[in-house]
């Protein structure tokens, strides 16, 4: 099959969207499909970037594609970059991009557009390594088996811990979960409720306002620590999973902060990743959404009608097949998952190759 052109993929809904609010089983040939632009969150970490809604064409290249839906990044260390002052303080440092995200929000309302609004990362205050300097020793041999890999540790003890000789990929400091996790009222509980607040959608009067918050992205592949210390010799040996009590957890925590409110919108989670790859690092894609359907009930959580389950499927988009789709869809099962799950309180959502669409669009 020859690759599409540019225009013949933005003319092709199927091929460019992703689906929201989709049935777990829909029917062969469903019409409830939605297009999705994601258009990274370069745009609050840097307004005026090519992320910005509101810079270059971007809103042009929008419009072509006929989307109603676009994705918006809430980074937190961007938002609130000292934890001493309330976000929406003009005495803070990150207000400006506070403003910038207000603005590219109420633009993109204007245009006709629905949001879609992702909180992102954590700034360093808030998850205990706001001390660590940067490529310091100290901070490169910060919880080493949770961010590298073993060959990238050795090499860099074999080049004497100094980062001026090799200097690891690692995970950021930004992604660890804080040491606290995701507890009602504590500190990201508190970002979020304020996200909620500020652009529910309520808030339709103000201009500014969103139809949807994806509470997360792809967990099992960006946060850290995805497992429990290893109990061998071995820090870097596998050890079970926590990732799966984490996030629900925040899920939890998200819709507790959402009754506040009157649950006016639809939340979308856990946003997995469909990676392939299973590591002390990166967690399966159907290894993840398993280890969070279990800890379901540890966590007292119940899904309810405002909140949509969502995983990224790039691969399968990619290869035009459904194998991990399907996987995920199985494993929702209401068949299988008796213990938790409700008719008609849990829809499938996913995003198809948005990311796809921005680089075509460049």
């Amino acid at each position: 099959m020859s690759p599409l052109t540019r225009r013949q993929f933005l003319a092709r809904s199927g091929a460019l969207a992703g689906a929201l609010a989709l049935p777990a089983a829909p029917a062969t040939g469903a019409t409830n499909l939605r297009k999705l632009i994601d258009i990274g969150p370069g745009g609050v970490i840097s307004p005026g970037s090519a992320q910005d809604y509101r810079a270059y064409d971007n809103r042009t290249y929008v419009s072509e594609t006929q989307t109603g839906w676009i994705r918006m990044w809430a980074d937190w260390p961007s938002l609130q970059p000292d934890g001493r002052y309330r976000i929406d303080d003009a005495r803070s440092p990150g207000f400006a991009k506070l403003q910038a995200l207000d603005d590219q929000i109420r633009q993109a309302c204007a245009d006709g557009l629905r949001v879609m609004l992702m909180p992102y990362r954590h700034p360093r205050w808030a998850n205990g390594t706001a001390a660590l300097v940067p490529n310091s020793d100290a901070e490169i041999s910060f919880e080493a088996a949770d961010r590298m890999s073993a060959a990238a540790w050795s090499k860099y003890v074999a080049n004497g811990r100094n980062a001026a000789f090799y200097n690891p990929s690692r995970r950021a400091l930004e992604y660890r979960v804080p040491s606290e996790g995701y507890p009602l009222d504590g500190a990201w509980s508190r970002f979020f409720d304020f996200l909620v607040r500020r652009y529910h959608s309520g808030q339709r009067a103000s201009g500014r306002f969103v139809s949807g918050f994806e509470l997360i992205n792809e967990p099992n592949y960006q946060l850290w620590p995805q497992r429990v210390p290893s109990t061998t010799g071995d820090p870097f040996a596998l050890s079970p999973l926590k990732i799966g009590g984490t996030v629900a957890q925040l899920l939890k925590t998200a819709q507790a902060v959402s009754a506040r409110v009157g649950h006016t919108t639809t939340m979308y989670a856990p946003s997995s990743s469909d990676t392939d790859t299973g590591s002390r690092l990166v967690t399966r894609y159907d290894e993840f959404t398993t280890a969070l359907l279990d800890a379901f009930p540890a966590a007292d959580y119940t899904p309810h009608s405002k909140q949509a389950w969502s995983h990224h499927n790039y691969l399968d988009v990619e290869g035009r097949v459904t194998t991990r789709i399907q996987a995920v869809r199985t494993r929702l099962a209401p068949d299988i998952f008796r213990r938790w799950f409700q008719i008609g309180m849990i829809v499938l959502g996913l995003y198809l190759a948005s990311n796809a669409v921005a680089k075509l669009m460049s």
